[in-house]
């Protein structure tokens, strides 16, 4: 290895252990120096192999979530869209309720949790065959995304909508 990329590796091992200020001379070329040099590029290694990308915290949100409800082909739809600002290891609805408006209360006549994983945009839907002429339904639920294990979460409601 060329002895620029050696010192490289060292300022980079100086700089993650918190080494700074010190001035480094460089010896004469000698066979016991660059066997030093070689076992201390070995280490400086292993520290930056032991530095995984995945520990990063990745600033990131829920940047948009719609849903709505329509009807098509006689039937009930529910539709939704889930984006996140960067790859999320999970991303999705959870606690979606399609609700029912009956005798002046909402009442969930569905209940599920939908996800997909390794996605920055999740879209999907299903069809409710049962719906009823003249009836108020609307869709409430949890959109959410996890990436490195932290979940972000948006409440979301569609508007009512009379079948």
């Amino acid at each position: 290895m060329k002895i620029k990329k050696i010192i490289a590796m060292f300022a980079t091992v100086a700089i993650i252990s918190g080494i700074g200020g010190s001035v480094v001379m460089a010896a004469p070329k000698t066979e016991a120096n660059l066997e030093t040099v070689a076992r201390s590029q070995d280490e400086a290694i292993q520290i930056l192999e032991d530095v995984s990308p995945s520990d990063e915290i990745i600033p990131f949100s829920l940047s948009t979530t719609t849903m709505r409800l329509t009807k098509k082909n006689n039937k009930l739809y529910v539709a939704w869209t889930v984006k996140s600002t960067c790859v999320a290891t999970e991303i999705g609805i959870s606690s979606l309720k399609l609700q029912m408006y009956s005798n002046g209360t909402w009442k969930n006549i569905k209940k599920g949790s939908y996800s997909a994983k390794n996605k920055m945009v999740y879209t999907s839907g299903y069809s409710y065959a049962s719906a009823k002429s003249g009836v108020k339904y609307r869709a409430v639920g949890t959109a959410y995304t996890i990436v490195n294990g932290i979940k972000k979460t948006s409440k979301v409601k569609t508007s009512e909508f009379t079948y």
